[in-house]
């Protein structure tokens, strides 16, 4: 499961092709902060990235690199691992601390050189705590934004990348 790429292309090691086929290789839900990691493969073709049995060892022979040339573009790098957001962000209230500072002046008796008894003014300072409730925005971790089914939410989420690199017309899923 995959999709092709019908775009001519040439890889960092000088190999030209009219077409390359991209499959993900592994995924990953991290549940603690509310990514899905992604880590893809490029491929000369679907049959190259085929590995039917697990005895016949990996087969790396089809496998092209993730610097290639396109078009006008020179050495354009993807990412060999894609990480998006299962998140969404809500309102919710949140208990402000909030602190003012008054001051008032405290008469005192002090005495003067002679001992005799002053009266004298001194500031003192006191803060004023409240509290407040405030709608804040938050970034709320929910796993369900893939719809029950990761494996598509996670191509379609490569698919969309690979569409804004390449256009639309030349993504041929088959994924579906």
């Amino acid at each position: 499961m995959g999709f092709v790429v019908n775009k001519e292309i040439t890889t960092d090691n000088n190999v030209s092709l009219s077409s390359f086929y991209v499959r993900i290789n592994n995924y990953v839900i991290n549940k603690a902060n509310g990514n899905l990691i992604i880590g893809v493969g490029h491929y000369t073709d679907k049959e190259s990235a085929a590995q039917p049995y697990i005895e016949d060892g990996v087969n790396f022979s089809g496998n092209i690199g993730f610097t290639m040339s396109y078009d006008d573009v020179s050495d354009f790098r993807f990412s060999p691992v894609w990480r998006y957001p299962l998140t969404e962000t809500v309102t919710v209230p949140i208990q402000v601390r909030k602190s003012e500072w008054s001051h008032e002046l405290i008469e005192y008796i002090d005495f003067d050189e002679d001992g005799n008894e002053v009266v004298k003014e001194r500031r003192e300072w006191t803060e004023i705590v409240t509290y407040e409730t405030e709608n804040q925005p938050r970034t709320r971790i929910n796993i369900d934004v893939v719809n029950d089914n990761v494996y598509q939410y996670a191509y379609s989420k490569l698919i969309d990348e690979y569409m804004d690199i390449f256009g639309s017309v030349n993504i041929i899923n088959e994924t579906i």
